[in-house]
């Protein structure tokens, strides 16, 4: 597994790259002004980008390596535990937390988590994702593939996904990495056996304020 000092060091620039990828097709028109939660955040990459490109909204960081939040480049640091409340409308805020394990309530518009499913749990993660968004909200999430693995790396997300509703799926390519990516947003997942009966659904640590 890579731990935060590693997967910094890591091809920073083909990391950059592949997101501005991802960025370009999923729109940042559509993200701009959003409150934004960054599942799995890793060393920063994808929260820097988008901070830097949005002239309004917020950007949440979300990891569970210490390690990797503190390499943030100008975020403030807040170790979350199940009591805490916070306002998700200061941009910039790191939280220590699961992805399997999100302490929010609905307050977010647009949710990304690249390259991090394959560290959670596929059978609640769908439960953890709309329990965080707003009913308009967007979902991004990828996983590494290679052209021989990407028609499954694609299917084991929108199985993940099930109950969402599959907005865009398309392949995010560099010359050394590849995603395979998909867009999705709620669609009934009160409906979804998953989501009704997940124990996430009970706990909602943060409220929009």
């Amino acid at each position: 597994m890579f731990t935060g000092k590693i997967y910094g060091k890591w091809m920073a620039a083909t990391q950059r790259e592949k997101l501005e990828k991802i960025l370009e097709e999923v729109g940042i028109k559509n993200i701009e002004g959003k409150n934004i939660l960054d599942v799995g955040s890793g060393p920063g990459f994808l929260s820097a980008i988008l901070r830097k490109s949005q002239k309004s909204g917020s950007v949440v960081s979300s990891d569970i390596d210490i390690v990797n939040l503190k390499m943030h480049e100008n975020l403030r640091f807040s170790a979350c535990r199940k009591s805490c409340r916070f306002s998700c409308k200061a941009s910039g805020l790191k939280v220590l937390a699961s992805g399997d394990f999100l302490p929010f309530g609905k307050v977010f518009d647009v949710v990304f988590c690249i390259d991090a499913i394959h560290l959670l749990d596929k059978k609640r993660i769908g439960a953890e994702f709309a329990k965080v968004l707003k009913d308009s909200g967007i979902l991004v999430v990828s996983a590494f593939c290679n052209k021989y693995t990407s028609d499954g790396k694609m299917k084991e997300l929108e199985e993940a996904l099930r109950g969402f509703e599959i907005k865009k799926r398309f392949l995010a390519k560099t010359e050394n990495e590849w995603d395979a990516v998909v867009v999705a947003s709620l669609n009934n997942m009160k409906d979804n056996k998953y989501y009704a009966n997940s124990p996430s659904n009970q706990k909602l640590f943060l409220s929009e304020t």
